[in-house]
C-alpha cells in the first residue's frame, strides 16, 4: 500500500473515532439536559431547577417567529396550532394591530401591554371611540353582573331574579326575593324574601324582610318595614316606623312616620299624619295635618295644622288653615278666625256669613247672615212668570190642609205642620213634594192675611150697616 493511501486511511479511522467520542459526550450531555432543563449561555451555568430551557445573555434576546396572520382564526398559515403556541404577528390589519399573539385554543390573542391595554380592554382612565353596539360593560349570560367596594356587595344586576341593587351592603341578604330594585348605601339590606319593592335613598326600606310591592324614596323612608307589603313613602322619614302596616301613601319629611300597623292611610305633606300609629283610612294633605292622631280612624283633613284636636277621633273632616275637629262624625271648615263662607262664588257680600251661588243654578245667592239668620233670594230682578192668585181658594186650601204635631224619625225633635206631600198637592210650590221651602209658608200665609183683612173689613162695614138699621129702628 503506498504510504499516501496508508495515512489517508488512518486520518479517516481517527475521524470517525472523534466523531463516536464526540456523539457518545453529546449523549451524556443531552440525557443530563433532559434531567435537569437545558441551559444555553456563555458562562457554564446550569439550567434553573425550575427551568425546562434557561437562556441567558448579557447582550442578545430570543427572536420569536414572524407569521402573517389572516386573520385572528387563522389556522391555514400555521395548520393545527396548539394551545400556547406563541408568536409575533406582522398584519396591523387584524383588528388588534400587530404585536405578540398566542392561540388560546379558539383564536389568537394577543398580549396586553401598557401602550395597548386602552384598545383591549376598558380602561381605567377613560376610553376613546367606542362604539355602542360591540362595546359594553356586562355579561354575556345570564349571570350576574356584581359590584364591591371593600368587598362588601355594593351593586348587583340580575337577569333570572330581576334584582337590581346600587349602593354598599343594598340587597346584601336577598335570597328568593325578585324584582326588587334598590339604590343607596344599605337600601333594603334586610329584603331576603320579598319581591316587587323599589327604595332609592340611604337605609330605605332598610329592614324590610318579607315585605312586598312597598315603593321607598328619601332617606330612611319606610325604614323599619318588615312585612308591610303595598305601601307608598317619598321623603326623608316618611312611614319610617311601619313594620306591617299596608296600603300607605306617605309624601313629605316624616309623613306618617309613626305609623307601625296602620292601614290605608294617605299623607301628604311635613309630619302629615306624624304620630299615626295604628289609624285606618285616614288622609292628610298639609303641613302637620292630622300630625296629633294616633289611633283614629277614617279622618280627613286639607289645610296647614288641620285635623282633630284629639288623638282619636274618628270620622272627622277638617278643611282649612288650622281647622280642629273636637267630635267624631262632625265637619269643619276653617278656623275661629274665618267669617266667610262662599259656595259657588269668590267672596261674600257684606254682613253675609254664608252665601250660595249667583243664579238660579247655584243657589241664586241666598245667604246666612252674621247674625244667623237664613235669608231667601226675593230681588224682583231674579223673579218671572208671575201670577195672581184667589185669597179665598187659597183660604179654602189651607182650611183643608191636615196641620199636626210631629218629629223626624230616629230624634226627639218635635214640629208643628202639613207634611210636604199634601202641601204640594195643596199649592203645587217648590220643586218636588219631600220638602217646604221657608219662602212658600210666608207666602201664603201673607195672601190668606191679606184675605182675612178683606173679609174683615166687609164684614165691618156689613155691621156698621146693622148698627145703623138698629139704630133708626129703636131711635136711638
Amino acid at each position: 500500500m503506498p504510504l499516501n493511501s496508508f495515512v489517508l486511511s488512518k486520518f479517516k479511522i481517527d475521524f470517525m473515532k472523534q466523531i463516536l467520542a464526540l456523539c457518545v459526550i453529546w449523549l451524556l450531555i443531552n440525557k443530563h439536559c433532559l434531567a435537569q432543563g437545558l441551559s444555553i449561555n456563555t458562562d457554564g451555568t446550569a439550567a434553573h431547577a425550575s427551568a425546562m430551557l434557561d437562556i441567558k445573555n448579557p447582550n442578545k434576546g430570543l427572536l420569536i417567529p414572524r407569521v402573517n396572520l389572516v386573520s385572528d382564526s387563522d389556522v391555514v398559515t400555521i395548520p393545527g396550532p396548539r394551545v400556547s403556541l406563541l408568536i409575533y404577528n406582522n398584519n396591523v390589519a387584524l383588528p388588534d394591530g400587530d404585536g405578540y399573539y398566542y392561540w388560546n385554543g379558539n383564536k389568537w390573542s394577543k398580549f396586553a401591554t401598557r401602550t395597548n391595554l386602552a384598545n383591549l380592554a376598558w380602561n381605567t382612565r377613560g376610553n376613546a371611540g367606542t362604539n355602542g353596539n360591540i362595546n359594553f360593560i356586562g355579561t354575556l349570560d345570564d349571570k350576574p353582573l356584581v359590584f364591591k367596594t371593600n368587598n362588601i356587595l355594593s351593586g348587583k344586576i340580575d337577569p333570572v331574579s330581576d334584582n337590581t341593587f346600587f349602593g354598599q351592603s343594598s340587597g346584601l341578604n336577598i335570597t328568593t326575593g325578585s324584582s326588587n330594585t334598590f339604590y343607596g348605601n344599605s337600601a333594603g339590606i334586610s329584603t331576603t324574601t320579598g319581591g316587587g319593592n323599589t327604595a332609592i335613598g340611604s337605609s330605605a326600606l332598610h329592614y324590610n324582610s318579607t315585605g312586598t310591592s312597598n315603593t321607598a324614596t328619601g332617606v330612611w323612608a319606610l325604614h323599619d318595614n318588615i312585612s308591610g307589603y303595598q305601601n307608598t313613602a317619598t321623603g326623608y322619614l316618611a312611614l319610617q316606623k311601619n313594620t306591617s302596616g299596608f296600603y300607605n301613601a306617605a309624601t313629605g319629611v316624616m309623613a306618617l312616620m309613626e305609623n307601625t300597623t296602620g292601614h290605608n292611610n294617605t299623607a301628604m305633606g311635613l309630619t302629615a299624619l306624624l304620630n299615626n300609629f295604628s289609624g285606618v283610612g285616614n288622609t292628610a294633605f298639609g303641613f302637620a295635618s292630622i300630625q296629633d292622631n294616633e289611633t283614629g280612624d277614617f279622618n280627613t283633613a286639607i289645610g296647614y295644622f288641620a285635623g282633630p284636636s284629639l288623638n282619636s277621633l274618628n270620622n272627622t273632616t277638617a278643611v282649612g288653615y288650622n281647622a280642629h275637629v273636637a267630635s267624631n262624625n262632625t265637619m269643619v271648615f276653617g278656623d275661629y278666625f274665618v267669617d266667610r263662607w262662599a259656595f259657588g262664588i269668590s267672596t261674600t257680600s257684606a254682613q253675609h256669613a254664608l252665601e250660595v251661588g249667583v243664579n238660579g243654578n247655584n243657589g241664586n245667592g241666598a245667604y246666612l247672615t252674621q247674625g244667623g239668620t237664613w235669608t231667601n233670594t226675593c230681588d224682583i230682578n231674579k223673579k218671572e212668570d208671575f201670577s195672581s192668585l184667589d185669597g179665598n181658594d187659597l183660604l179654602q186650601k189651607i182650611s183643608g190642609l191636615s196641620i199636626q204635631r210631629w218629629k223626624y224619625k230616629g230624634t226627639n225633635e218635635y214640629h208643628i205642620g202639613p207634611t210636604a206631600q199634601d202641601f204640594y198637592k195643596a199649592f203645587i210650590v217648590g220643586t218636588d213634594d219631600k220638602g217646604i221651602s221657608t219662602i212658600d209658608p210666608a207666602g201664603i200665609s201673607l195672601l190668606a192675611i191679606q184675605e182675612l183683612i178683606k173679609e174683615n173689613k166687609s164684614l165691618r162695614a156689613e155691621l156698621d150697616e146693622i148698627r145703623d138699621l138698629l139704630k133708626k129702628a129703636t131711635g136711638q
